[in-house]
């Protein structure tokens, strides 16, 4: 239920008249009954199937997989199936069952639409819903991202480019005008061209990317990560719902990643690590202490878990392949970050854990079941995690302040305020000299800056002290300028069949039958 009942209230959807009952192709949709497929399933925009434990997808080792197997005459998809590997899947915690709840909800944007097979049928709704690639398809040959050549439907350079790293790392972005303008603003970087596609890949068959890049978008649903730390919804994965031109997104329903979140262009296309050091960009996303049973405790980039970095000397694990010279960071060739999504990346992604009376536990400063016997520290939905010069970080209740623009941190009834990021302050509680180190507004207050991004309906104004949004409608003075019109993007002429665009206004998701299976 928690997955069923996340989409409904962050999308609506094209209605497709008649308003008939959605009846189910028993061949491309095989989980379908009877039913389903002569009677079909009433009020109703999506049908999803649920199966567990089929072999031939869980022998390859994930957790879930999805695909959509059926469309609308707009090819908006309206059936598909999900599978669990259910031994794979964790429930005994409240934290255990977030995070399979964040794979199944990952799992639903590949059914609603979010793969690359999808990629060509996406239509503008800008221009009335015409197809952004040329219809009829035709196939070409093309270098996919892990540099195989392969005979595929490419989709039209309003929606797919080809780009290449400085390190001469091959990649592919979505370019169409929502997501463009929601990527730049999440980094306050308007050299951006579009969003990069996931460049390791993660599955067979895929040319082009299917997640969002985990070394930009590391704390977003879509990307390739079943890591610790906690995911978002993020504007990003709502914009390119909106540009396949099948949905009209809520944007208050967003929740602005905290991963970069404007952290400028080097960001962006620098490196994560320089000559083995971390770079001011890179400051609370990034690390560069070895892994150990004894090494540095932080906060994760989402300063919501106690962690530890994840570089490793891969010389230690002689089954495991070293990054790839176009990924290695530091003097030693040997290291690099765990997560190869994050093209080797290290980051502080171990999470801390510890038992108690009830089990093993995650030190999650949001977990309310926590009791510390560190004086002073708080565990629960208002907590955040801070770096401390103690032995380790720990979990303060804090609050955004609109009014100030600033973090505050609560300690009882006093109140201190960070002006600066970076800046070290009292802790009140505790010993003497005791300090905690004020983090980066933009990622445990993202919504004080650019509220979702614009919802790509204006730019980020990031050279104001107070960073806002300025609305493609200059009469438009609501802070995501939610009244403002997307951009218009040129669409390629279209052709042949099935070119006709769409009527009428958005009706919500809503109807979704998941039936139990295999």
């Amino acid at each position: 239920p928690a997955v069923s009942q996340f989409w409904p209230p962050a999308l609506r959807v094209f209605p497709v008249p008649p308003a008939s009952p959605l009846r189910v192709n028993p061949t491309n949709c095989p989980y379908s009954d009877e039913m389903q497929v002569k009677r079909g399933v009433a009020a109703t925009d999506l049908v999803v199937f649920v199966a567990g434990n089929v072999n031939l997808i869980c022998d390859k080792g994930p957790v879930a997989a999805a695909r959509s197997c059926q469309a609308d005459q707009y090819d908006r998809p309206t059936v598909g199936s999900v599978v669990v590997c259910l031994d794979r899947v964790d429930l005994a915690s409240p934290s255990s069952k977030s995070k399979a709840t964040q794979v199944l909800v990952h799992e639903f944007a590949h059914i609603l639409g979010i793969r690359a097979v999808d990629f060509p049928y996406f239509r503008d709704p800008v221009a009335g819903g015409l197809p952004r690639t040329p219809r009829p398809f035709a196939k070409r040959q093309v270098t996919c991202v892990d540099g195989t050549p392969a005979n595929v439907i490419v989709p039209s350079s309003n929606t797919l480019h080809e780009g290449m790293t400085l390190r001469n790392n091959r990649y592919f972005e979505i370019v169409t005008p929502a997501v463009t303008t929601v990527a730049r603003n999440q980094f306050g970087c308007p050299e951006m061209t579009g969003a990069r596609l996931e460049n390791a890949p993660t599955n067979d068959g895929n040319c082009f990317g299917t997640h969002w890049e985990a070394r930009l978008f590391h704390s977003d649903y879509l990307t390739a990560i079943r890591g610790s730390t906690r995911q978002h919804l993020s504007p990003l994965t709502l914009a390119i719902l909106e540009d396949t031109g099948w949905y009209k997104p809520d944007y208050t329903k967003a929740a602005l990643g905290p991963f970069g979140h404007g952290a400028g262009c080097d960001f962006v296309f620098g490196d994560c690590i320089v000559n083995g050091e971390i770079p001011p960009y890179g400051r609370d996303y990034f690390c560069s202490s070895l892994l150990s049973k004894s090494s540095e405790l932080k906060c994760d980039p989402g300063h919501d878990y106690i962690a530890q970095c994840d570089l490793v000397n891969f010389a230690d694990f002689p089954n495991s392949k070293p990054p790839p010279p176009s990924y290695r960071y530091f003097p030693n060739p040997k290291l690099g970050g765990l997560l190869h999504t994050a093209d080797y990346c290290p980051m502080h992604s171990m999470v801390m854990s510890g038992t108690n009376s009830k089990g093993e536990f995650e030190f999650d400063c949001q977990d309310e079941e926590l009791v510390s016997k560190v004086e002073g520290e708080v565990f629960g939905k208002e907590s955040k995690c801070f770096n401390t010069n103690l032995a380790r970080p720990i979990c303060l209740k804090y609050r955004c302040n609109e009014a100030k623009h600033a973090v505050e941190v609560v300690f009882d009834s006093t109140v201190v305020t960070c002006e600066r990021d970076g800046d070290m302050m009292d802790l009140i509680i505790g010993s003497k000299g005791s300090k905690f180190e004020c983090p980066r507004l933009a990622t445990v207050c993202p919504q004080l800056i650019c509220p979702a991004n614009c919802a790509g309906r204006g730019t980020c104004d990031y050279s104001l002290p107070n960073p806002r949004c300025k609305c493609f409608n200059p009469s438009d003075t609501h802070p995501m300028c939610l009244n403002s019109p997307l951009p218009a993007s040129s669409v390629v002429a279209t052709a042949g069949t099935d070119t006709g665009g769409y009527a009428g206004g958005y009706g919500n998701v809503g109807g979704g039958y998941v039936n139990g299976g295999g």
